[in-house]
């Protein structure tokens, strides 16, 4: 197994792949970092508590050793919620998960987890015994995987290596695979929410190119900012705006590689986006405050218009 334990100063512990060296988690360790980023900012407990009666899905995007999609598995068993939670894990190297389960003692988190996560690497599928919960292994590569045969999710963790160390799944083309995959919850207006720890302004741009609402995630001892992307604009928190537009026509890099237009037509389409995040968030606030106006639009944001295309 291509894999060594390394420690942080802090006392915690992760995994670090040798053949790309670098650690799956930052230096909070994987069970902080996962209830940081993607449980606390992912209103798991309020989806699950819905009067709904289709199934909550969660695309769990990079398994790594499980602590994003076993956290989401405590907080059901916990709240005993109205709907039944499905988890889609897309991971192509198991042998990470296998190697944190020879080491139970370091990733503390995992020992009441053992005996269903060994059965999903020998079987790609655990259920629950109430059938409350299920949880599938998908170890194709996500780059050519098909997404058309697996539900719309509600929630997506999307958790690979990092940008550096594998560009081609924080491209456009992946976001654009993943934004198409929440057409049919779209068309319920029903909204999903990506959580990823990269705040990286080209990973941004992607997700607004692809046509994903993007705003400020939360940050974590080890980040000053995480992302948040939605597919409907009025449940994005903090959306990005118009300083971090600034930022952008500085940043020397602030693209995904596989934009295949100009940085002008890049630009138009992202201030389309933004300005339309603004208006969303007026609508949310006008939720709790009547007879709110939306403001001007004005400086950068003014005079945009969408990319042909993007719907």
């Amino acid at each position: 197994m291509p894999y060594n334990l390394v420690d942080f100063k802090n006392g915690t512990t992760s995994i670090e792949n040798t053949l790309l060296r670098e650690p799956m988690h930052s230096k909070i360790g994987p069970e902080a970092e996962a209830q940081a980023i993607y449980i606390a900012q992912s209103s798991l407990g309020t989806l699950l508590n819905q009067n709904c009666s289709e199934p909550l899905v969660i695309f769990d995007l990079g398994l790594g050793i499980a602590a994003n999609a076993l956290l989401a598995m405590d907080i059901a068993l916990s709240i005993k919620p109205k709907r039944t939670l499905q988890i889609y894990s897309f991971e192509n190297d198991i042998t990470g998960l296998e190697f944190a389960l020879d080491h139970l003692d370091t990733f503390q988190f995992l020992k009441p987890h053992r005996e269903k996560s060994s059965f999903l690497l020998k079987n790609k599928k655990w259920t629950s015994d109430d059938a409350k919960i299920e949880w599938h292994l998908n170890t194709e590569d996500f780059l050519t995987c098909s997404l058309e045969l697996f539900p719309s999710p509600e929630i997506i963790f999307f958790d690979f290596y990092s940008p550096k160390s594998t560009p081609k799944l924080w491209s456009l083309s992946i976001f654009k695979k993943l934004f198409a995959t929440c057409k049919s919850n779209r068309g319920k207006n029903k909204n999903t929410t990506l959580m990823t720890y990269s705040s990286a302004t080209a990973i941004r741009s992607a997700l607004l190119l692809s046509g994903f609402y993007v705003g400020y995630g939360k940050p974590t001892p080890a980040k000053l900012s995480t992302t948040i992307a939605t597919t409907l604009p009025q449940y994005l928190e903090n959306p990005l705006d118009e300083r971090w537009l600034e930022r952008w026509t500085r940043s020397e890099k602030p693209l995904p590689l596989d934009w295949p237009h100009s940085k002008e037509l890049a630009k138009t389409t992202i201030c389309e986006r933004l300005r339309e995040q603004e208006i969303g968030k007026v609508i949310q606030t006008s939720q709790q405050q009547t007879n709110h106006t939306p403001p001007k639009q004005e400086s950068l944001l003014q005079n945009s218009m969408p990319y042909p295309g993007l719907h």
